[in-house]
């Protein structure tokens, strides 16, 4: 299950690898997306709510929330109903803001948490504590997504308006530069090396790992 899954572009990534995937999306506009441009049978994608799943107990494999709980005030509720669709020993993976990188945005510019509509700003200790309460096990985490630290930081200094999907309300001159130079770094071999590095040291994201207890 991939909740959060926006226009589905993860979901129909994991279709390809030969997953059968169920989307959940808050946003009816971009559920429409979705069935305008991008279905395809394995994959199905509605609109719902991470506090109230429509699925039935230890439904899933695994499921992932890549750039969600920060959206939502209610975190322990959402935890606790991928718990109960995710079957034991099944696998979860959540992704969330670095608190480095959201603080750092939220004192650049004073409206990047309305825009974004983020509620939440987790330490890592705090989100682990919060996955074990919903009887997860975090055995990795992983900074992600460093490709997009430098390009935010100008974005909230800049002060450029954005939506809640991250993307800016009007793509500018320096974004698409911004994105030609990684295309440059893709050509000469060296863009995995710089996003490597970059996940190493400055993250915009951490993914958290985790596995579902079994019964005892």
């Amino acid at each position: 299950m991939d909740l959060g899954s926006a226009a589905g572009v993860i979901a129909g990534e994991l279709a390809s690898d030969g997953f059968r995937v169920k989307g959940i999306e808050y946003d009816p506009e971009l559920v429409a997306q979705w069935r305008k441009k991008n279905r395809r049978p394995a994959v199905e994608i509605i609109q719902g709510d991470g506090r109230k799943l429509p699925y039935r107990a230890e439904e899933f494999d695994g499921a992932l929330a890549l750039e969600v709980l920060e959206h939502i005030p209610e975190t322990e509720q959402v935890l606790a109903e991928l718990s109960r669709v995710i079957k034991p020993g099944g696998k979860l993976v959540i992704g969330v803001p670095t608190a480095a990188t959201e603080k750092i945005y939220y004192r650049l510019n004073p409206k990047f948490a309305e825009l974004s509509t983020h509620v939440h700003v987790f330490s890592e200790k705090e989100l682990r504590s919060k996955l074990a309460g919903a009887g997860f096990k975090v055995y990795a985490t992983r900074g992600e997504n460093s490709e997009y630290t430098p390009l935010w930081l100008w974005i909230a200094l800049a002060k450029i308006p954005f939506d809640f999907t991250g993307h800016t309300t009007t793509e500018t001159l320096g974004e698409k530069l911004y994105w030609k130079g990684f295309k440059l770094l893709e050509i000469l071999g060296l863009r995995g090396l710089v996003e490597s590095l970059g996940n190493k040291f400055w993250p915009r994201s951490v993914y958290f790992y985790a596995v579902k207890a079994r019964r005892q």
